[in-house]
């Protein structure tokens, strides 16, 4: 979430409403919920949390509606958004990893001109976001990220290379890190200008570099009522510090289907229940055919994801809509349609009523969810990936 209007969090809103996640502590450390197919390697760690600047947003509901880390902001000074003693204090006895980024413009201000000394800005930038990250608490070890927030164009990769430059000769190359899409986390990776990279899907084509420990998937989520931003954690250590980030249950979770053209059954009108929720004139009717596959491409090329026309994890991601006591219409009718798999007997009616609520709790308990009766982003991972 981008501490200022014209950032990436307005210019990109998806009005998604998405809770929940897991994290788990081990011996070496924190860990996060691992896909099934893969769980054994870092790689396919599947651990959630958010960003986000509003301040208001206590660390109790972070960490009851199930995430495991938060990532906050540092900015020049006085800014009421930014990370406070206080409230790392009240993360960390939450039990919740923070991420340290910080984040004036995000660069914005380099498409009207790039700096005539990036290496000098760089520098800046990282001595204040050390000063405020150590007094709020911050091991002098752990990274920083330092944020891209537009689609930097090649035109400027040298003076981005030299930006991070530096940022490294404040904090040191290995604890240099940096927020942005793909050409822009690729490019620093590449050059050896960062150690740590949080990948946005924004102005990513679909792509994803897999050296970057965290990935920001969906923007605009709500938790307890607040704004936030999702992020997934693809390794055990994203640069978080404070608590080892619990707060949430350990589950294994399976991998997301990837439903293609051709294909039939509950998972397909659970799909196309969705795509419906979000505008897709089609008929759910469990069958993937042309409607459906033109349905899903005109999705992926909306939300800037990869257009091939297969439903897998990140086109997943961004269908489903959380839905809870009192939500009504066709997501709720794809809830439906995936607890019946389990048995439930539910009838599609779209309403999220008691029996639903029923359903999902008792759905939660056998997979060792938290239950809350809320269908958020894990319950729906382990209804659709089981």
């Amino acid at each position: 979430m981008d501490l200022f209007d014209n950032g990436r969090h307005l210019s990109r809103r998806r009005l998604l409403t998405l809770a929940g996640g897991a994290a788990v502590a081990t011996a070496t450390g924190i860990g996060f919920a691992q896909s099934a197919s893969a769980a054994s390697t870092a790689a396919a760690t599947t651990g959630y949390g958010i960003d986000y600047s509003d301040a208001s947003l206590t660390a109790g509901s972070v960490a009851s509606a199930g995430y495991g880390f938060v990532c906050r902001y540092l900015s020049w000074l006085p800014n009421p958004k930014v990370l406070t003693l206080s409230e790392a204090q009240a993360l960390t006895a939450a039990d919740l990893g923070i991420v340290s980024n910080w984040e004036s413009d995000g660069l914005q201000d380099w498409q009207s001109g790039v700096p005539a000394d990036p290496y000098s800005q760089g520098a800046g930038h990282a001595t204040e976001a050390q000063r405020q990250a150590l007094a709020n608490g911050m091991p002098s070890t752990r990274p920083i990220y330092f944020s891209v927030d537009f689609d930097l164009q090649s035109s400027m990769y040298s003076a981005l290379n030299s930006y991070f430059d530096g940022v490294a000769s404040v904090i040191g190359r290995s604890r240099t890190g940096a927020y942005g899409g793909y050409h822009v986390i690729k490019e620093l990776f590449d050059n050896g200008k960062i150690t740590w990279g949080w990948q946005t899907y924004a102005w990513s084509g679909g792509s994803w570099d897999s050296r970057a420990q965290l990935r920001q998937v969906q923007n605009g989520i709500s938790v307890a009522g607040h704004d936030a931003d999702l992020d997934q954690a693809m390794a055990a250590d994203i640069g978080q510090w404070g608590g080892s980030g619990g707060g949430g249950t350990g589950v294994i979770l399976p991998s997301w289907p990837n439903i293609t053209d051709g294909m039939t059954g509950p998972s397909v009108q659970a799909a196309q229940y969705l795509l419906r929720s979000h505008g897709a004139s089609i008929t759910a009717d469990g069958q993937f055919g042309a409607d459906t596959l033109a349905a899903t491409k005109s999705f992926q090329s909306a939300h800037g994801l990869g257009v091939d026309g297969q439903i897998g994890p990140q086109t997943w991601s961004a269908l489903i809509v959380q839905v809870q006591t009192g939500s009504t219409g066709d997501a709720v009718r794809a809830a439906q349609v995936e607890l019946n798999r389990f048995g439930y007997g539910l009838t599609v009616d779209g309403t999220f009523g008691s029996g639903t609520d029923t359903a999902a709790r008792a759905f939660q308990s056998a997979h060792s969810l938290g239950v809350d009766g809320q269908i958020g982003p894990q319950t729906w991972q382990m209804l659709v990936g089981s």
